[in-house]
C-alpha cells in the first residue's frame, strides 16, 4: 500500500483503508487550503466546514495585510495548522472507539 508511506492507515470492519495526513500547508506564496492541507478521517464530517474555515481565515487575513501579502499565508498556516491538528486527533479518537472486526479463524 503505497500511500502508508503519506499518511496513517487503518483498516475498519468493512476493510476500508481510511487515511490521515499532516504536513505543511505553505509553499512560499502557496497555500494549501481544503483536504490538500490536510486528510482527515470522513467520520470528522468536517471538510466542508474546513475548507470554509480556511477560506474565511485568508479572506480577512489578506484584507488586514494589504500591501504586505506575504504575510496573510503565514498567518493563516498558524490557525490551519491548530485546526487541522484539533480534526486529525478528533478523527483518531473517533476510529479508536469503533470497534474492529475480529478473525475467527
Amino acid at each position: 500500500m503505497a500511500w502508508c508511506s503519506v499518511g496513517k492507515a487503518a483498516t475498519y470492519s468493512r476493510g476500508e483503508p481510511t487515511f490521515t495526513r499532516k504536513s505543511p500547508t505553505l509553499f512560499g506564496r502557496i497555500l494549501l487550503t481544503g483536504d490538500a492541507a490536510f486528510v482527515v478521517r470522513p467520520h470528522t464530517a468536517a471538510g466542508t466546514a474546513k475548507a470554509a474555515f480556511e477560506a474565511s481565515v485568508l479572506a480577512r487575513a489578506l484584507k488586514s495585510a494589504r500591501a504586505n501579502v506575504d504575510v496573510a499565508p503565514q498567518s493563516t498556516e498558524r490557525l490551519q495548522l491548530k485546526y487541522g491538528n484539533a480534526l486529525y486527533e478528533y478523527g483518531l479518537a473517533l476510529g479508536n472507539r469503533w470497534p474492529r472486526k475480529r478473525s475467527t479463524d
